[in-house]
């Protein structure tokens, strides 16, 4: 999921970008652009462009891109992450209560917490800062993704 959301060729400042522009991402997949009212990275909106860094531009979007290839099923899993936002403290709830598996990754990608999960758990992020983290909850043939901002 999260080599979906890196461009595989030459940073793009978002005066680089057509309506109409396919780009092909880390993982081997394209999306596309559409620009309009708004800017369209497929079904999510860029919410905040070029945010320059050492190592490339990032474009903030309200969602999450998933590629087409994916064989892996995302409405097999039947959990919540709650409170979101979120003061650090969040509680990942798996109503169907069979073991799954837990990563947490920051803005950049970097998976900050892996945990076993079966039924409802509790996890303490207060100690990695404020900001927004991805949930991916897992098992051999499902995953699932959610935003979680911590304030």
């Amino acid at each position: 999921i999260l080599s979906h959301h890196v461009h595989a060729g030459a940073s793009l400042n978002a005066a680089d970008l057509t309506d109409g522009m396919e780009l092909t991402m880390m993982d081997g997949n394209n999306v596309s652009i559409s620009i309009g009212d708004n800017v369209m990275v497929n079904d999510a909106m860029v919410t905040t462009a070029d945010i320059v860094c050492s190592n490339g531009v990032i474009h903030l979007i309200d969602g999450l891109l998933f590629s087409e290839s994916s064989n892996l099923e995302e409405e097999n899993l039947n959990y919540s992450v709650f409170p979101n936002p979120s003061n650090g403290e969040i509680t990942i709830n798996n109503s169907n209560n069979e073991s799954y598996n837990v990563k947490i990754f920051n803005t950049i990608g970097e998976v900050i917490l892996i945990e076993a999960l079966s039924g409802k758990k509790s996890l303490d992020l207060t100690k990695y800062g404020k900001g927004i983290y991805l949930v991916e909850m897992s098992n051999a043939n499902s995953i699932k993704t959610q935003k979680v901002i911590i304030e």
